[in-house]
């Protein structure tokens, strides 16, 4: 007898009669006739401009401050108090037409224009989701160079990243209950020697100190054109998007006008977004998905996008008011990382229409197979699972509309995007495409694949020379099966990923390796039902008085990004190594999974059985690594099934098998 993960068998959720076919006919129609024909603009100042001319009355951003605020005639009253008391900066419920987005981004790129910011001129922004981070946003890309900076990040590691960038304005929410971005920029701002002013939004201007405000100040300048005359060239950069750790010199990727344009093409091209959209925005506008795939595509079709809250799916009642929302603005499509997901399955949602629904994308981490099956017998709409880098401006492949979803895969390259799984010599070189199902680096090529990285000495071993051309190396381990479909089974580069989150490895280890007593140190993600990985530490000491509790005090402490604190530390004898002497991490990782189904094999069986049970993980030509969890021929059936129930909310794969 045996039990396996749904992934196993590559689950398939539309009739057998609809095949790969649909899409690639599709496909070749839309590459035939041009990347040029798809492009809203040449640049995003041109493909705003003409989601503006389609329809300029309508509106083209709707906000809320709170999940209950979503209907305007209905507002709770300590939020109408509050936004009486506190003016603009706490109103419940307001949105802007095309037409005055537009204006406003002439008016905000006139602005910095004054400010003295030229084209290689840097504009960071430290904001939450409101109305005016799009306008910052494609103002800054109109008049210089944005720099969408994660505002949640300690205030060092933003500095960090000002200083890398070379900021010269810094566009910042100001003094906010319950947000302390205002805090940071005034403890950073004297440390970064590129600064010259300090746009604040919803405060007070400061001449003397360099502070003046943002959201008056652009009521003084044109709004029907640049006054600076620009014309943009698509190769010019567009944004500086931080991607990767936080310790060491920032990572800082560069898109130009053309990356940024050209995804979004290709994005509304797989699932034919137009006008009569609307797609409600729950990811932070510091990431590329919240800026290019639910930013840039939709704005410059000329379809509605909501804000879901300033801090989005974290925002006050958004989660519990979610399928209000959606019935309220008969929402189409939404983008939501796996826990989001998660959680949305724990919202009632019988009583609401979502007929409006088309499709909703999952990305950033591998989504659970229970998840999965559980969010799409929920809601009815079809989940469209998609991969993507901030190298590659934003999404690469993507689950095609019209064809089967296998659950588990990252679906088939976009339009225009080439993908190809490379097999590499142990210095990275090309060897040879893979076989079918056979593991490999996943390759990108494109027009949305960026030029690199800022920092020169970044761009080392990111490019593999195939056949005299450059493709990205993404760091990611996957598969193509004989349909066309791509699979992630691991990565080569070692990110944790936790809720959609990157988290840099070296970001623990280093900390951790300057406590006084420890030798090796090794960070890996364990598997978490709700976050997909949460980071632990395995290390080995010299000092017998180290414990565990000690060294988690320590990193408490020591670790900048709050993100990054282990949840747990590992104290072990010996770190497993590779034969010339490297830390063997996938040992680590196994390690981990095996403790997982440890504990779920407990809460479902009594103690003979547990004693009994052998859980193995091992490497996988296929899959990457595979879990075994052996029974005993006495186990219960019952429990078994709701093991594997429990398992299936974890992205690794899996057997279960009783012994005879």
């Amino acid at each position: 007898m045996s039990t396996e993960n749904m992934a196993l068998k590559e689950v398939q959720t539309s009739p057998p009669t609809d095949t790969q076919d649909s899409y690639l006919q599709r496909l070749q129609k839309i590459e035939s006739a041009g990347l040029h024909a798809a492009l809203a603009g040449q640049t995003t100042y041109t493909a705003l401009k003409n989601g503006a001319n389609i329809n300029p009355n309508k509106i083209a951003i709707q906000y809320m401050l709170r999940g209950d605020c979503f209907d305007d005639q209905n507002i709770p009253a300590a939020v109408a108090m509050a936004h009486q008391a506190m003016g603009n900066m706490a109103c419940p419920n307001r949105s802007i037409t095309f037409s005055e987005l537009f204006s406003s981004v002439n008016q905000c790129a006139n602005f910095l224009h004054d400010l003295d910011i030229n084209k290689d001129d840097v504009v960071s922004l430290l904001l939450p989701n409101f109305i005016e981070n799009h306008i910052a946003l494609w103002g800054a890309e109109a008049a210089g160079i944005a720099n969408p900076v994660n505002p949640l990040l300690e205030a060092e590691v933003i500095r960090d990243i000002l200083n890398a960038a070379g900021t010269k304005v810094i566009i910042a929410l100001g003094n906010a209950p319950g947000n302390d971005i205002w805090q940071k920029v005034l403890k950073i701002k004297d440390q970064v020697p590129t600064l010259q002013k300090v746009l604040v939004l919803f405060g007070e201007s400061n001449l003397d100190d360099g502070i003046i405000n943002f959201e008056r100040s652009l009521q003084n300048y044109p709004a029907d054109h640049l006054t600076s005359a620009r014309v943009i060239p698509p190769e010019d950069t567009a944004s500086m998007f931080h991607t990767g750790g936080t310790t060491g010199t920032p990572k800082i990727a560069l898109h130009s006008h053309a990356n940024e344009v050209a995804n979004a093409a290709m994005i509304s091209s797989m699932v034919n977004i137009d006008q009569d959209d609307v797609i409600l925005v729950g990811l932070p506008l510091f990431h590329v998905n919240a800026a290019i795939a639910t930013g840039l595509t939709p704005l410059s079709l000329g379809a509605t996008i909501i804000l879901a809250g300033p801090g989005g799916f974290r925002s006050e009642q958004i989660v519990e008011n979610f399928f209000n929302i959606i019935e309220h603005y008969k929402v189409t499509s939404f983008s939501a990382v796996p826990t989001a997901l998660g959680a949305l399955l724990n919202v009632e949602s019988s009583h609401n229409d979502l007929s409006s629904l088309k499709y909703a994308f999952s990305g950033a981490a591998p989504i659970p197979v229970e998840t999965f099956k559980k969010f799409q017998d929920k809601t009815g709409l079809k989940l469209l699972e998609a991969y993507g880098l901030t190298e590659g401006t934003c999404a690469s492949s993507m689950t095609p509309f019209e064809n089967r979803a296998r659950i588990g895969s990252i679906g088939m390259r976009l339009p225009f995007s080439e993908v190809v799984v490379a097999i590499l010599d142990d210095k990275d070189h090309f060897l040879r495409v893979a076989q079918t199902n056979e593991i490999g680096v996943l390759a990108l090529r494109g027009p949305n694949v960026f030029s690199g990285y800022l920092e020169e000495k970044h761009n080392e071993k990111i490019w593999i020379n195939i056949e005299g051309k450059n493709w990205l190396n993404s760091g990611d381990l996957g598969r193509q099966d004989e349909d066309g479909y791509l699979w992630l089974t691991g990565r080569e580069k070692e990110l944790i990923i936790r809720g959609g989150h990157n988290i840099d490895p070296k970001s623990i280890e280093e900390p951790l390796a300057r406590m006084e007593g420890i030798e090796l140190v090794a960070a890996v993600g364990r598997p978490d039902s709700y976050a997909g990985e949460v980071p632990v530490a395995y290390v080995t000491v010299n000092d017998t008085n180290i414990s565990e509790q000690s060294v988690l005090e320590f990193a408490k402490q020591n670790i900048q990004e709050r993100a990054a604190i282990p949840k747990a530390i590992h104290i072990i004898k010996d770190m497993p190594v590779t034969a010339v002497g490297k830390i063997f991490k996938p040992r680590l990782n196994w390690w981990q999974i095996e403790g997982v189904i440890e504990v779920h094999v407990k809460e479902n069986f009594n103690g003979n059985c547990v004693d009994d049970c052998i859980i193995h993980v091992e490497k996988h030509e296929k899959f990457g690594c595979l879990a075994t969890v052996s029974l005993a021929k006495n186990s219960e059936p019952g429990a078994i099934e709701k093991l594997a129930s429990v398992i299936d909310q974890y992205h690794f794969h899996y057997q279960i098998q009783v012994r005879d």
